[in-house]
């Protein structure tokens, strides 16, 4: 109880040296911060600047079927950038897309149980689109999981981790203002019990 009231005191101390001290909208999860001074917010847990809750209210995600594509600042000359990569689960397929500023060439192949699909001149200024992503966990998903690689300076592949072997169709679709990589399997009906 005692660290508790030392933390409050010195978040309370700091607020009346460089700005206010504002609870977020969902309590218990952080404090932020906003320094008098500076015009960006600061979440006290997280490093960097925390989303208003004017874009938190904009962003609603990317989708096939529409979204709001997130920020990304415009690719450098001779290459697009990859702007998200997405996994959409539905009756008949599964697919997995990467979401490009313009449509690239791309080449792909299948290994067993793996499929590549190495895209050339794109740029990948997100580390957070070169996470795995666990896709097993749906139901009747034939994708275990996913993850993009950086293979050189103008070069990226799409590894796309199977349950079993199948043959993907590959494409490369244009929708308003980006292009997206959809690569999709097809989903066995599950057998009720």
């Amino acid at each position: 109880m005692a660290n508790i009231l030392r933390k409050l005191l010195i978040i309370a101390a700091i607020g009346s040296l460089s700005g206010t001290v504002q609870a977020d909208p969902n309590p218990g999860k952080r404090a932020v911060l906003k320094n008098s001074s500076a015009s960006e917010e600061q979440d006290s847990e997280q490093s960097g600047p925390a989303l208003t809750k004017e874009a938190e209210a904009f962003y609603s995600g990317v989708t096939l079927s529409g979204g709001e594509p997130p920020p990304t600042a415009p690719p450098p000359p001779g290459f697009q950038n990859l702007t998200w990569t997405g996994f959409r689960m539905g009756e008949r397929e599964a697919d997995v897309f990467l979401q490009l500023t313009s449509q690239v060439s791309y080449q792909s192949k299948i290994k067993g149980r793996l499929v590549l699909v190495t895209l050339d001149k794109v740029k990948v200024p997100l580390r957070n689109n070169l996470r795995q992503v666990i896709a097993e966990h749906f139901p009747s998903s034939p994708v275990k999981r996913f993850r993009v690689r950086r293979l050189r300076r103008d070069k990226i592949r799409l590894e796309i981790r199977l349950r079993r072997k199948l043959v993907p169709n590959v494409s490369m679709r244009t929708f308003g203002q980006y292009s997206f990589l959809i690569v999709s399997f097809p989903v066995e009906a599950q057998e009720s019990e």
